[in-house]
């Protein structure tokens, strides 16, 4: 039995929800009947290296939405591991990155605006989407807060009315 699952079938979940939830299920099994799924092979899955890359004609989510992603922190998630939160925004921003669907804006406030600045390690993640028209806002407030100002490296430095705009103008804002 071959079932194929359509981004309409899921009216409730947010784009960006979809985009990941199709880029996982494209490389495995869980879209077949209950009874004959296979469950993926989670420890051969090493790194970003390894995820599903869109290919020549694969089709895509399609989403004109404008999308603004929020970081808050230095890195994702809320553990005290910080390579571990460092790996996850990098494999995050590159998949980002790869999705044809760019995001308006990514803001950056409190601690999330060290990524933007001197050391960071996604730096390069991020100037690859700013030069594909991203618009990077980093909080200016924070980096005085922080000292970081003259440590910026990417993005522009703006106000919480600039962050603010950016998310009033946005379909969707997803904080990570």
């Amino acid at each position: 039995m071959n079932m194929e699952l359509v981004p309409e079938d899921f009216p409730h979940l947010s784009p960006v929800c979809l985009f990941f939830w199709f880029r996982c299920t494209a490389r495995s099994a869980w879209v077949q009947p209950a009874g004959e799924r296979e469950l993926p092979d989670v420890e051969n899955i090493r790194d970003s290296n390894d995820l599903h890359v869109k290919q020549p004609g694969e089709k895509m989510m399609d989403t004109s939405k404008a999308i603004v992603i929020i970081f808050k922190s230095n890195g994702m998630g809320e553990t005290g591991e910080q390579p571990l939160k460092d790996k996850l925004t990098k494999t995050f921003l590159t998949l980002t990155r790869q999705n044809p669907d760019l995001p308006r804006a990514l803001c950056f406030y409190t601690e999330g605006v060290r990524l933007a600045c001197e050391g960071s390690p996604v730096l390069e993640e991020l100037h690859a989407l700013e030069a594909a028209g991203v618009h990077l806002i980093l909080c200016q407030t924070c980096l005085d807060y922080f000292s970081l100002k003259d440590k910026v490296k990417v993005g522009i430095v703006g106000g919480m009315a600039d962050i603010m705009a950016a998310m009033w103008q946005a379909d969707t804002v997803v904080t990570v």
